[in-house]
């Protein structure tokens, strides 16, 4: 059975809560209905005739690249500068488009949203340490490998080398023997 997007962003609210302003952390909107205030340098036509350059403010298509689909939003503190009013009460950002892989319309389930949210929340609890650990462990990782290809290569020498037992001096350092 699938549920009204009412019920959906009730439930939304109800698990997951409000903003300290009272506005939900998470909703569920119909791209085509949304709009925003945006900042910025516009060009207006009639039909293919260029009228003029507005440089201010104008309320634009929020989602212009995916007219006609629910969206996910999340709230977030952030400050976008393009969009008027941001400075002071954040901004809704798109957590999750429901189209599938060719671009088709997909009606919100919840089983779907809650799978959205938990996978956000999950890489949101990663602290900037946590990523560098983790890149650190793959250059490791990706340097035994390294030695390892360099060891079947050449044992006696990349040992050498390994336990600095060696050295390489490129061509350019190399004054003759000197």
């Amino acid at each position: 059975m699938n549920e009204s997007v009412d019920t959906l962003n009730k439930r939304l609210t109800t698990l997951y809560g409000r903003n300290s302003d009272g506005r939900p952390v998470y909703r569920l909107v119909f791209s085509t209905s949304q709009v925003e205030k945006r900042r910025g340098e516009f060009e207006d036509y009639y039909g293919k005739i260029f009228l003029r350059r507005f440089v201010g403010v104008r309320e634009v298509p929020k989602y212009p690249y995916c007219m006609d689909r629910w969206v996910l939003e999340i709230l977030l503190p952030i400050y976008n500068p393009e969009v008027f009013g941001s400075e002071v009460y954040g901004s809704y950002e798109p957590l999750w488009v429901f189209q599938d892989k060719d671009g088709n319309f997909l009606q919100p389930i919840w089983l779907a949203i809650e799978t959205i949210i938990n996978w956000n929340r999950n890489l949101i609890k990663k602290s900037p340490s946590d990523f560098e650990a983790e890149e650190q462990k793959e250059l490791e990782k990706q340097e035994a490998e390294e030695f390892e290809k360099l060891d079947n290569a050449v044992p006696a020498l990349v040992s050498q080398l390994h336990s600095k037992e060696a050295i390489v001096v490129p061509k350019e350092y190399d004054n003759g023997g000197k």
